[in-house]
């Protein structure tokens, strides 16, 4: 099913991927002042908007490395192998229906 929308977790999810000064202030402010509840809520959102956006800068350098590879004429296996491991990388990243 196709929806026009996304969760709430979600959009703090990639908030704080896109803003991560926002992303440790909020964390320290709930830290600070918040219950348990929430203090657990928000450390999973930031655990994972970090775990994705390192995945997302890795498989930027893999497909960086790649067109460099491809246009300096190197062995396009080499370029194939590092194409197809970025795509791996950015699967995994990526949840189910996002």
């Amino acid at each position: 099913m196709i929806t026009d929308y996304i969760t709430h977790d979600e959009a703090t999810i990639q908030s704080f991927m896109r803003d991560p000064e926002f992303a440790d202030y909020y964390l320290q402010t709930v830290i600070h002042d918040g219950d348990a509840e929430e203090i657990s809520e928000v450390q999973k959102w930031y655990n994972e908007a970090k775990a994705r956006k390192t995945a997302a800068d890795y498989w930027k350098n893999l497909i960086s490395n790649a067109e460099i590879t491809a246009k300096s004429g190197y062995n396009l296996e080499n370029t194939i192998n590092l194409v197809s491991k970025a795509l791996l990388i950015l699967k995994a990243a990526i949840p189910a229906g996002a």
